[in-house]
């Protein structure tokens, strides 16, 4: 029996305590190594966003952001402009 398109593609809101997320964090840096690279979990407070930082771990060269940089200096950027504008952080 085939589920409707709608129902597959609505998924429930979770959200982790920052305990939970530590631990989650660990886990995933933890089975990175298995593949060479290291990744490291950021939080942004202007951007109130975590970015993933991938390094090689044999040069310890950053291969990757996620978000990239880019992306981040924007999102901080807008959240100032709207601050200003309602004089209130978003």
């Amino acid at each position: 029996m085939r589920r409707d398109a709608r129902e597959s593609s609505t998924k429930p809101e979770v959200s982790y305590g920052a305990k939970e997320l530590d631990e989650l964090f660990q886990k995933a840096e933890e089975m990175s190594r298995i593949f060479g690279r290291d990744i490291k979990f950021r939080y942004k407070k202007e951007a109130d966003l975590y970015q993933v930082e991938v390094i090689d771990l044999q040069d310890q060269r950053v291969i990757r952001k996620i978000p990239p940089d880019e992306i981040v200096s924007l999102i901080e950027n807008i959240n100032e402009m709207l601050g200003a504008l309602f004089d209130k952080k978003f």
